[in-house]
């Protein structure tokens, strides 16, 4: 079997045991033409991209899925459907045949939503579920409706009947380009808000801080998971009065995995400044290694 599902690492982790937090999942088992359900190893191909739009800007966000079993006994695919979820996408490729389901506007504090064995056949179908309120779903009553841990709550089920069908391909969304990453990255950095970042992640897996003196050239650094986690280490390192106050200087431009930043105009004192971004990609994605501070002193 080759199940390649593109989605964020972010999307992997465990669902919020809080169902008004994002973070809940967003769920999905097939049947054949028997009424059987397909097992996720059964499928040739499964592919899953999901669009998030975080200060006005669309991201694609890939990587390969969590298989969980919701409802009890049944293998589903599982994808974080975080704050912001514009589209998830599906295709999946089972005995030669190919169907695509597009999901709208998925809510990410709704609670669990499970696409309920769904009729695998040939072709391209859509759901929008409205953001909030929730549309074109039902209440869940089945047996996941109550669980003893609360993180494996089902709330709402998307029945066959609420499909329908797409006149439209299913291209993927534009990907967001490395300038329009470090962009919104620069923004939240000088308005402290880097976390807001964290709902659709521009890094994989954590990344790196480092924070150079401008004086004598020392180095602090941090390997970080999250830019929540980035926002508390700097805030910790500031002084009663909000010192070093963060700023950005022009970008110059993003090449061979580092983008830099104009410094021709100098620094001031008790500022502390983007200096430079190195990045990678993975599967043509952009995603963020390491951030340079320059601390003025």
């Amino acid at each position: 079997m080759s199940v390649f599902l593109p989605l964020a690492m972010l999307l992997l982790a465990p669902p919020s045991a809080h169902p008004q937090r994002c973070g809940d999942a967003l769920l999905i088992f097939l049947r054949d033409r028997n009424g059987r359900v397909i097992a996720p190893a059964e499928f040739e191909l499964a592919k899953v991209s999901a669009t998030y739009t975080v200060d006005n800007v669309d991201n694609l966000v890939e990587a390969e899925p969590e298989i969980k079993e919701l409802p009890p006994r049944i293998k589903s695919f599982s994808v974080r459907a975080v704050c912001g979820m514009k589209v998830a996408q599906f295709r999946l490729r089972y005995k030669g045949e190919e169907m695509a389901i597009r999901v709208l506007n998925v809510p990410g504090d709704a609670g669990h939503i499970l696409l309920e064995g769904i009729g695998f056949r040939s072709g391209a179908y859509e759901v929008n579920l409205g953001g909030r309120p929730i549309q074109n779903a039902e209440p869940y009553a089945g047996e996941a409706s109550k669980a003893a841990d609360p993180a494996n709550e089902i709330a709402w089920v998307i029945k066959d009947h609420s499909l329908r069908r797409s006149d439209t391909r299913l291209a993927p969304p534009k990907r967001r380009t490395i300038e329009q990453l470090v962009n919104a990255l620069a923004q939240a950095f000088k308005a402290k808000v880097m976390s807001k970042l964290d709902a659709a992640p521009p890094y994989l897996r954590g990344l790196r801080i480092v924070v150079e003196d401008s004086l004598d050239d020392s180095r602090k650094s941090k390997r970080v998971n999250t830019l929540a986690e980035a926002e508390r280490w700097l805030k910790a390192m500031e002084d009663e009065d909000g010192t070093p106050f963060r700023e950005t200087r022009p970008l110059v431009g993003c090449s061979k995995g580092l983008c830099t930043y104009d410094f021709d105009g100098g620094i001031d004192h008790h500022h502390l400044y983007l200096k430079k971004i190195a990045y990678g990609y993975r599967n043509q994605i952009p995603y963020i290694k390491t951030i340079f501070l320059l601390d003025g002193d």
